[in-house]
């Protein structure tokens, strides 16, 4: 009985507990960058980009293309006027910074995968002006999936597809006469 009396006695805090959870992840600073974008003014003038896209996971390298995922984000750049530039052009401009990160569930057979885009500037601090920061000037929501070996490949590509989306609309409220 006793236990009866604890499980139905911890209900309402787990209710609670849930509750907070919920509210928390609806008002977490990324759903807030996704709604409202404040720093859509930082990408006012940004016509070259350095795109570096983080290296993926060792297991993942060999499912998914990183060229032609390399080439279909250039391509896209260039849809919109913006100037892919090389990587060995990063102290020059604005870096383009795609961040796919992944975990493998070696049980299920599947992969939890996660895609995050940010743009990155050099920036000198006011009160330190010898020193020259790269910091992020903005950033989108992180994109989240779930996809088995067959497709991986896929669900990558529609995830960074889904990010650079949200950077090319903020890039274009920022650049209204771009297009």
């Amino acid at each position: 009985m006793n236990s009866l009396a604890s499980a139905a006695a911890a209900r309402p805090t787990i209710a609670r507990l849930v509750t907070f959870l919920l509210l928390v992840m609806l008002f977490s600073p990324m759903e807030a960058i996704a709604q409202s974008d404040p720093g859509v003014t930082t990408l006012k003038g940004v016509h070259k980009v350095v795109q570096v896209i983080e290296t993926l996971h060792p297991e993942l390298v060999s499912l998914v293309d990183t060229l032609a995922l390399r080439q279909a984000v250039e391509l896209k750049l260039r849809e919109h006027g913006i100037r892919p530039l090389p990587a060995d052009s990063l102290g020059l401009g604005v870096m383009l910074y795609l961040d796919i990160g992944s975990t493998y569930v070696a049980r299920a057979g599947t992969w939890g995968l996660s895609a995050h885009i940010e743009v990155e500037e050099f920036v000198t601090p006011h009160r330190q002006p010898e020193q020259t920061l790269l910091t992020a000037t903005w950033e989108g929501a992180i994109d989240t999936g779930i996809a088995t070996d067959g497709e991986v490949s896929d669900e990558v590509r529609s995830m960074v597809s889904q990010e650079l989306d949200l950077f090319l609309n903020a890039w274009l409220e920022a650049n209204p006469n771009s297009r």
